[in-house]
């Protein structure tokens, strides 16, 4: 994945990987090499790494896939006016009304080959 970034003249010192925490849990039991005691994915500093390169963890990606992607070309863009929803039912025993705001987003990427998909 990074080769084929790099090859897309991204620059490699700004990609993150983008991961599902069971994907991310199995690669932290998988050695680099058969032996080697390495992990691919490693956990210092209080930060997730694989190769050096920062990881971050959601339920929004799909198991068994990562995500290489150089982030400075990333879009997040809010359209339409936001939505505030009042739940007076779900705290009703303590008295607590919860309100909730949802936006509707789309993400873009301002250039196609700053992103890649591949498998664990």
């Amino acid at each position: 994945m990074l080769e084929k970034l790099g090859d897309a003249k991204v620059n490699i010192n700004r990609v993150v990987f983008l991961m599902h925490p069971s994907t991310a849990a199995d690669l932290m039991q998988t050695e680099v090499a058969a032996n080697s005691g390495q992990l691919v994915l490693t956990y210092a500093d209080s930060a997730y790494r694989v190769h050096g390169r920062p990881v971050f963890l959601s339920t929004h990606v799909t198991e068994d896939k990562v995500v290489a992607m150089d982030p400075s070309f990333s879009k997040v863009i809010y359209f339409g006016a936001a939505q505030v929803v009042v739940d007076p039912y779900s705290g009703a025993v303590n008295g607590e009304t919860t309100v909730n705001v949802l936006n509707s987003v789309d993400f873009i990427t301002t250039y196609q080959s700053s992103v890649c998909i591949g498998s664990a």
